[in-house]
Order: structure tokens, then C-alpha cells, then sequence
């Protein structure tokens, strides 16, 4: 069919990074939603979502599913951005391309009439992926619903936002009449297990504690992780993902911008924007920061906006009004745009380094509100310490200084992003209660009393320089040739020692396993322990250079850090199942013999009472 012939044009096997469908491919539910919506009566459904939700793959997951429901549903794919003149003209280009005669776009549209008025056979269902609000496409899909068009006819649409294509300025569009919109978003719990499942059947699995990580339900991530993996994976061998996003991404990214230099100056400039902006954010927006890479055009300079023409022009970076009300740019490829953003990071961290401390606080500062400005922020000190020649070690010392710590929380309004980008307000009392309210603070929901006898709730604060840190301990550092010079390893042993995980929970409610440790803390429990980026780094250290780390493990072991040795037991755990036998032995010897003999003999220590795994939300 055309549809498949597109589907392929638009696919590539070796990560062409301009087309949309990469090697593996995920059932959106937001396909079957459409099914659905079809079979109810439905003759429209319009897919809205940002840049990068994923709406492009979902119109590919509609094909998959509708192939098994053969003669129910043909499907057309038709790309609106390529329809620079009518959609009808797309039209007759992909059946002249099918039929093998000359077709016009007057003809496309009277043949699609006669077939919508068909009284038997399949449904046809046009996608048109990527309609733009006011383009000529969206006028001729308003046009279209106008004079009405038979049950044999659907229209299957991606845009930016539903109002695009089914409001009529202020009034609602003929084709709303009959439509349905469903908002995109990252991956679902269920979506991301589907996917885990489908990856397994190809030798590709997650570490756990994957399921904890909301980066992982982006489907851009998905993507750049997936595209590190070899073609031909031996039969009975796996490859695992990391539970936590490291500076891998980055390294990776900057090999595929080597083939891209003309992209690189540009980028690198709307990066300048982002870190260098001074325009004042709406609260949507600056937690929008925190979950992607979008930039207000309003922060860009003559050289932003040549730069933003030139990325939009051909591909690179989409325009894009955000839910906060601002104008914004979004790299479509951003783990590009990432790299070169560890680069300006890094020169302006350099700029600052003779004040080790000024320069932590803005380091911190910085990071706090990027998008992974953890793996930022790590990157950023591993590029700076290699143009100077030298590693920056007071700098690492003012980092450790700004320590995580536990907070207990009183009366405040806090603002939180949904799945669908719109954002929710809760009001804490004093006593603990919360309560749906604008942002004002004026409630528009029932309160939930606090829990008898828990007291005030409590929160994590300063996390980002130690999360900065424990990223930057997945490269080994070394200020001299003794194991005992090693940056990295001192790093991992003070960084153990936080009294709870380092880490972004899913971006849903959901259960995590931690054990509560009584007065030394929590860890995260086996399950879900790699989530935890330091453990993360234990368990690539241990792998990389088991030969050489009893002496280290013992000196860890001097800490007396409850927190610490449980990191330990974890990253040892996920080697027990290692292919490399001998690193698997070490590991379980390593733990029968001297790690959980610690471990127990600490929780014994009577000033410090432990408890068992709890679930918490």
C-alpha cells in the first residue's frame, strides 16, 4: 500500500536523525483511542501534543494496529508540512504514485468523495500528520466538513493543539462537529512495560529501577539510547539500558554531530538563549524547563533568531506556543542540542572558575532549572577541567559543601506539571492538609486532612549538586597514578553516604520500594536500586575494575555508613548475574563475606534502629 511505502521512506535502520521512525517502535495507546473512536461513529480524530510527544509515531502505530483489522480500515499517510500548496495535491501525488496514471488534486478530491459515499468495503482514514493553524490543510479539512463527507471517509489529524484545526476563529469548526481530540504526552506506565516487553523479544533490556525514571517515558530519549544499540544483538545475550540517564547520552550525541557541522554554531547559539535568558517565565513555563529543552524566543539576539531561522528551515528546531502563554523554540533532535549546551555550560562555568565557590552557586543554580542539568552540570566540569588542563578540584569541594538535606515542610503553595502540561496548584497547611486551589491559593477542592499521628510532611532540598557530582563519577578522574588519587572514587564514597536516594521519580503516582533505615536513612530497595545514579556508578565501577576494588571496598567499609554499604550490596547484586563468570564469583563473594557481615553488624548498632521495606508514594 502507499501508506507502507511512506512508512518506509520516512523509517531508517541506520538512525537517520531526520526521519521520524527509528529502528524500534512503540504501541501509543493513543492509536487504539482513534480505533476506538472510528468504530463509535467518530469521522475525526485529531492527536494534539508539543513538539516530541510522540503524535508522528502514534499515526505509524494506527497502521500497525489497523493491519489485523484488514478490510476494515486503509489508511493514507500524508505529511501536512510537506503539502505546501494543498492537501488534495498531496493526495493525488501518493495515488498517481499508487495507481500508476496521472491523478490532479480535483480528481483526489472527487475520488474521495465517491469513496466516502461507498456503500460497502473498508473505511479509508486519512492521516495528515502535522497540520499548522491557519495552513492552507487546515482550510481544506474545514472546507471538506462543510459539505459533509460519508462513513466510509475518516480524517485522522496531528496538530500542536485540537483549536488549530477545529475552531474557526472564534467559532467551532464544521469538522469539530464530528471529531474527538486526544492530548499526546510521554509514555504511560502501561506504555513503557509494552515497551519494555516488545525491547526483551530483541536482546534489549532495562536496568531496574528504569520504571522509576520519567526521562525514560520521553519518546526522544527512547530513541537516542535505543540507537547506541548494535544491529545484531548474539542470540541469548541482552544489552541493558541504564536505569539512570548519564553523560553517555551526550558523548554519543557529540559523534553524530560530527557529520552535522552546520548545525552545530546554531544550536550552539539558541543555547546561549537558554542559559543566558533574562525575559521573566510564567510558572508553566519554568517547570516546562525542567522537563524539555524550550527556549522563549523573546531571550534570543539577532544571532538567536538568524540561528532559530535557519533550524526551523530545515527541520532542526520547531516554533511552538507554550501552555505558559510564551513563544518558544524546541530542538526536534535535542540530545543535540544538549551537547552543545554542555558546551556553553562549560565556558561559562570556566569564565567563573578563580571564585570556586561563586562558580558552584552558579553551577547549581543553572542546572537546577535545565532539563537533566545533572548530566549538564557533569559534562560541563568534565569539559571544563579538559580545556584547562587540569581538574577543578576546588570546585568539586564547594559542590560537596551545598549538601542535600531533609526539610520539613509548613504552609505553602506549590504548582505542579500533569501529564496533559497543565498545571495543578495545591495548598499545604500547617498542620499538613492539602488542598486543591488556583494560583491564588484559593481552594477549589475538598482538603485532605493530614494522617493522624505523621506529622508535618517532609521534603528533599539541595539535591542538585550532589546530583551533579554522582553523574560526574561515571567517568573515572584521577589527580595522580595511585588508586588513592582518584577523584571519582572518593566522590562515590562520600556521595554513598546520602541518607536517601538521588533520584526523579515516574511522572505518575507510583509505589516505591525504599528500605527505611531508621535514624541513618533510606536506599532505594534491590528492585529499583540502580535508579539511584550513585549506586549506578558503583556498579559501572565495580564492572570496569573489579580486579583492583577490594582495597576500596574496604575503605568503604572504615565509613560505618549504614546508607553506604547498602549501596554497595546493591551494585553488587546486579553483578551476580553478570555473563562474565568470574565477575559475577567476586561479586558474590564480596557480599557473602564481608558486605552483608557489615551491613548487619550496622543495623544491630543500637543508636541507629532500622525497619523493613515500606512502600511509599
Amino acid at each position: 500500500m502507499a501508506t507502507d511505502r511512506v512508512i518506509d521512506r520516512l523509517s531508517t535502520w541506520d538512525d537517520d536523525l531526520r526521519k521520524p521512525f527509528g529502528r524500534f517502535h512503540f504501541v501509543r495507546q493513543a492509536a487504539q483511542a482513534a480505533i476506538d473512536a472510528f468504530e463509535s461513529g467518530k469521522k475525526a480524530v485529531v492527536l494534539e501534543g508539543a513538539p516530541l510527544t510522540g503524535k508522528t509515531n502514534a499515526l505509524k502505530s494506527f497502521s500497525v494496529l489497523t493491519d489485523v483489522l484488514e478490510p476494515k480500515f486503509a489508511m493514507l499517510f500524508v505529511k501536512a508540512s510537506m503539502a505546501h500548496s494543498s492537501l488534495f495535491e498531496r493526495l493525488a501525488d501518493v495515488l498517481t504514485s499508487e495507481l500508476g496514471w496521472e491523478i490532479e488534486g480535483k480528481d483526489a478530491r472527487t475520488w474521495l468523495r465517491r469513496f466516502a459515499s461507498k456503500a460497502e468495503g473498508p473505511t479509508l482514514v486519512v492521516a495528515v500528520d502535522g497540520v499548522a493553524k491557519g495552513s492552507l490543510v487546515a482550510k481544506e479539512l474545514e472546507t471538506f466538513a462543510e459539505s459533509g463527507f460519508g462513513d466510509r471517509l475518516k480524517f485522522l489529524v496531528t496538530t500542536e493543539s485540537a483549536d488549530d484545526v477545529l475552531m474557526s476563529g472564534r467559532d467551532v469548526s464544521a469538522l469539530a462537529e464530528a471529531a474527538v481530540s486526544f492530548r499526546m504526552s510521554p509514555l504511560t506506565d502501561d506504555e513503557f512495560h509494552q515497551s519494555r516487553a516488545s525491547l526483551g523479544k530483541d536482546g534489549v533490556g532495562f536496568d531496574r529501577g528504569a520504571e522509576l525514571s520519567r526521562v525514560h517515558r520521553l519518546p526522544w530519549i527512547l530513541r537516542a539510547e535505543l540507537a547506541q544499540i548494535p544491529r545484531n544483538i548474539p542470540y541469548g545475550r541482552e544489552i541493558r539500558l541504564p536505569a539512570s540517564i548519564g553523560v553517555e547520552l551526550v558523548w554519543y550525541a557529540r559523534e553524530r554531530l560530527k557529520g552535522l557541522a552546520y548545525i552545530q554554531r546554531p544550536l550552539r547559539e539558541i543555547a546561549r538563549a537558554l542559559v543566558n535568558g533574562a525575559t521573566k517565565k510564567s510558572e508553566a513555563l519554568v517547570l516546562g524547563q525542567i522537563g524539555g529543552f524550550a527556549v522563549p524566543i523573546d531571550d534570543l539576539d539577532s544571532n538567536g533568531r538568524a540561528a532559530m531561522g535557519t533550524l526551523v528551515a530545515d527541520g532542526w528546531a520547531r516554533e511552538y506556543r507554550h501552555a505558559g502563554g510564551e513563544d518558544v523554540v524546541m530542538p526536534t533532535v535535542p540530545e543535540l542540542f544538549m551537547a552543545e549546551l554542555c558546551d556553553v555550560v562549560s565556558r561559562e562555568l570556566e569564565a567563573r572558575i578563580d571564585d570556586p565557590a561563586a562558580a558552584a552557586r552558579w553551577l547549581s543554580d543553572t542546572c537546577a532549572g535545565l532539563f537533566l542539568g545533572d548530566v549538564i552540570g557533569a559534562q560541563a566540569i568534565i569539559d571544563c577541567g579538559l580545556r584547562l588542563g587540569s581538574f577543578p578540584q576546588l570546585l568539586i569541594v564547594k559542590l560537596l559543601e551545598d549538601r542535600p538535606e531533609v526539610r520539613t515542610m509548613g504552609a505553602a503553595l506549590i504548582a505542579m506539571t500533569l501529564r496533559d502540561g497543565s498545571l495543578m496548584h495545591l495548598k499545604i497547611g500547617e498542620d499538613g492538609s492539602i488542598t486543591p486551589s488556583d494560583r491564588s491559593g484559593n481552594a477549589i477542592g475538598r482538603t485532605i486532612p493530614p494522617t493522624p499521628g505523621e506529622g508535618p510532611g517532609q521534603t528533599y532540598g539541595a539535591l542538585t549538586s550532589w546530583s551533579i557530582l554522582a553523574h560526574l563519577t561515571r567517568r573515572p578522574m584521577a589527580s595522580g597514578p595511585e588508586l588513592s588519587d582518584r577523584v571519582d572514587l572518593a566522590l562515590i564514597m562520600e556521595l554513598g553516604t546520602c541518607p536517601f536516594p538521588l533520584l526523579h521519580v515516574s511522572n505518575e503516582p507510583m509505589g516505591v520500594m525504599v528500605h527505611d533505615l531508621g535514624d541513618h536513612g533510606e536506599t532505594l530497595a534491590r528492585e529499583h536500586a540502580l535508579a539511584d545514579p550513585v549506586t549506578m556508578s558503583m556498579r559501572h565501577l565495580f564492572a570496569r575494575e573489579w580486579e583492583q576494588m577490594d582495597d576500596f571496598i574496604s575503605a568503604m567499609l572504615a565509613e560505618d555508613s549504614l546508607v553506604l554499604m547498602v549501596r554497595v550490596h546493591n551494585a553488587l547484586h546486579a553483578l551476580e548475574d553478570s555473563s562474565n563468570i568470574e565477575l559475577s564469583g567476586w561479586a558474590s563473594g564480596r557480599l557473602s563475606s564481608t558486605v552483608l557481615p557489615e551491613i548487619e553488624r550496622l543495623m544491630e548498632m543500637p543508636a541507629h534502629s532500622a525497619g523493613g521495606a515500606v512502600e511509599e508514594e
